[in-house]
């Protein structure tokens, strides 16, 4: 399962460009990106760079009108802050024509992960305590049933993920007894 040429080039771009934005090199903008492939959770991990320690957060921007960067010649919207510890926090929105498909399903993935998280509190909010819900229990059932569905389109989406992810692992190839990068 290799990664076809446009789809090398659209991640190859999407790196070239994190370095440029956030003054690194390109070796630790590709481990920033590509340390995106290992999670099986979406979470903030950071890695140490020439700048000091940064989590890379990627999202797809699926709305055209939102594209007013494009004007000025960038290809993706580049977000920076710090938190309280001085780590860098980047998000890199990438319009989806020039998204590879594994940051594509990355993005489904994140979002099903959120939706499923929001329908989970919201059927919880009416189960405070020993406290009667003070939903009814109609709506009791429909928020059950989005939930259903929240689970149902979490693991669909987990299931691309993990079969797309898998082309940019890295593998061994052993050829009669030599080992070698493949």
């Amino acid at each position: 399962m290799a990664v076809d040429a446009e789809e090398q080039r659209k991640l190859d771009d999407l790196i070239a460009f994190v370095a440029r934005k956030g003054e690194i090199s390109e070796a630790s903008a590709r481990r920033l990106v590509t340390q995106i492939f290992f999670k099986s959770k979406p979470r903030d991990r950071y890695l140490h760079t020439e700048i000091g320690e940064v989590t890379l957060g990627i999202m797809l921007l699926d709305n055209p009108e939102m594209y007013g960067w494009l004007m000025r010649g960038e290809p993706y919207e580049f977000l920076s802050g710090k938190d309280q510890k001085g780590r860098f926090g980047w998000i890199v929105r990438v319009p989806v024509p020039l998204a590879p498909v594994v940051i594509q399903c990355w993005d489904h993935f994140v979002r099903a992960t959120y939706d499923r998280a929001r329908c989970l509190e919201a059927v919880n909010a009416g189960n405070v305590g020993n406290a009667k819900p003070e939903i009814s229990d109609r709506r009791q059932y429909w928020l059950q049933t989005k939930l259903q569905e929240a689970d149902a389109r979490l693991e669909m989406t987990r299931e691309v993920w993990d079969r797309e992810r898998r082309k940019y692992w890295p593998m061994a190839i052993l050829n009669k007894g030599k080992q070698g990068e493949g």
